[in-house]
């Protein structure tokens, strides 16, 4: 999709309608950015959740210096060592690379150009045409050709490709290989990869170019490309295999491996059976076998089941209420209006929600009045919170957020927490919409672990941003087991502590995935 230049004024952004979908031809497609925004109000529609997901489609490897290698310690190279580069980067190399020369024409010129006998320029084309298959690039193709369709390009004389076809398996590993001297064009000029994807019919944005030569790279990336740049071998691997891996169904195995264990854990050293974590985990999954719940339960507060030893009891809460209530379809609509209609006893001078559902525990919490807003808009009372509302937005539009709330201490969290209320209430879009995606915007680089990260990414999806940065930066916290480390959620003032739940942060992960790609695809 073509990024539209980053503005707080694009007022096509909030209709109620999913952006259409486009189309471009390879050659016209934008540069692929970090960050790009796109048409369209993708608040008023829910992703499907998805079994399986693949960021790319296809790999195109490069061959100069990725997918082959130079034998530097041979006899050859290294009496040509000193005078290589200037016949590398000479206009007769070029040519010859490009397949409008002969071998002997290429040595001539080079010789008629420089300072060298010919005798030292044939030993020194020789040397550059020494290319050998890396043995830990063959070893990543094939791994990748059972999931992926894989390319090659590259700069390579017609003499070097006749040679490597000899060796048949590794170069039939690939799908297609376009080499400067078929083409006559060569890297990094963007010719080539015009030409290469013309001949292909490839979608750069579902395709991974993993180059050698950063201005190679940045030519890739001017297609749309994603582009990484192969230093280290062993690390070029390892990233590549981060990129083109399948998250959703390992982090979804683990989910399931783990139901009705997804508990809370404190750096006090106690572990907590938390309600109010469960309701947010089938709130993004829509998945209740995942989690533990009392069918009975009617008025709800954080604890699920007894109270552990070292905490205190909490009364019902909103966030709580909130979130069962909107979550669970065993509950009907009038225990749903009578606890709405509680809520509204608690509430302060001005009319703004308390959290707890109690006199006996006065609290202020502006996440809570989120979930609080998103439960009276759902049911068609949001107007009974007219001063909730109006603080919910001066906290947004002031970034009073941003070190967090009195309970939670991640802006992403609640940025994302903002961003469920606008799909709840259709009527806020207008107002809140264009401040919320300015906020996702100013956090882009912010630092953050896996569950902020996953936060910020469904926000920013969910007001037309995406960013593939970040969306890199989750990927690569994944773990073997399909899990990503738990995040802080929680914060206790009290006692000078945090807690954090890895249920929750594998859920919402899963979910980003599933709103970035869906933004993606258009």
């Amino acid at each position: 999709m073509r990024p539209l230049p980053v503005s707080s004024d694009i007022p096509t952004i909030f209709p109620d309608s999913p952006p259409e979908s486009r189309s471009h031809s390879p050659s016209t497609k934008a540069a692929a950015t970090s960050v790009s925004t796109v048409q369209g109000n993708p608040l008023s529609y829910s992703p499907p959740h998805l079994d399986t997901f693949k960021w790319f489609d296809n790999v195109l490897f490069e061959l100069n210096s990725v997918f082959l290698s130079s034998p530097d310690g041979s006899e050859v190279d290294k009496r040509t060592k000193g005078i290589r580069y200037d016949v590398i980067t000479s206009l007769a190399w070029s040519k010859f690379e490009k397949g409008l020369i002969t071998v002997e024409d290429c040595q001539a010129q080079i010789s008629a150009k420089l300072d060298f006998s010919e005798a030292e320029v044939a030993d020194a084309v020789d040397s550059a045409m020494l290319w050998r298959i890396s043995p830990e690039m063959l070893a990543l193709a094939m791994e990748l050709r059972s999931t992926h369709s894989i390319y090659a390009v590259g700069n390579l004389p017609q003499p070097v490709f006749d040679r490597l076809k000899t060796l048949h398996e590794p170069l039939d590993l690939f799908n297609d290989i376009f080499i400067s001297s078929n083409l006559n064009e060569r890297l990094p000029h963007p010719a080539i990869l015009k030409k290469a994807l013309n001949a292909a019919d490839l979608d750069p944005e579902r395709t991974l170019y993993i180059g050698s030569h950063i201005d190679n790279v940045i030519t890739a990336r001017s297609f749309g490309f994603y582009g990484i740049t192969c230093g280290d071998p062993l690390e070029c691997i390892a990233h590549a295999l981060q990129l083109c891996r399948e998250p959703i169904a390992k982090a979804k195995a683990w989910l399931k491996s783990e139901a009705g264990k997804l508990d809370l854990e404190t750096s006090l050293g106690i572990t907590v059976k938390d309600a109010y974590m469960q309701y947010c985990i089938l709130d993004a999954t829509d998945d209740k076998s995942l989690i533990y719940y009392d069918p009975d339960q009617r008025l709800f507060s954080w604890y699920y089941g007894p109270i552990p030893s070292g905490l205190k009891e909490f009364p019902p809460d909103v966030d709580c209420n909130s979130l069962a209530y909107s979550v669970f379809d065993h509950l009907d609509d009038g225990a749903r209006q009578g606890v709405m209609d509680q809520m509204l006893q608690y509430v302060d001078s001005e009319g703004i929600l308390q959290g707890y559902l109690s006199d006996d525990k006065v609290r202020v919490d502006i996440l809570m009045c989120v979930n609080g807003l998103a439960l009276f808009n759902e049911y068609g009372r949001g107007h009974q919170l007219a001063a909730t509302e109006e603080w919910i937005f001066k906290v947004l539009d002031t970034r009073a957020f941003r070190d967090g709330t009195h309970y939670y201490p991640s802006p992403d969290v609640f940025l994302y927490y903002v961003s469920r209320l606008l799909r709840k209430a259709p009527n806020l879009r207008q107002r809140f919409g264009p401040v919320l995606r300015d906020c996702v915007l100013e956090r882009m680089e912010a630092d953050g672990d896996a569950l902020a990260l996953a936060s910020r990414l469904i926000a920013a999806a969910r007001c037309g941003v995406r960013n593939d940065r970040n969306m890199e930066r989750l990927l690569a916290l994944q773990r073997e087991d399909g899990s990503w480390e738990a995040g802080v959620v929680y914060q206790f003032t009290r006692v000078s502590g945090v807690a954090w739940h890895q249920g929750l942060t594998v859920s919402l992960a899963v979910l980003a995935i599933e709103e970035w790609d869906y933004l993606r695809r258009g």
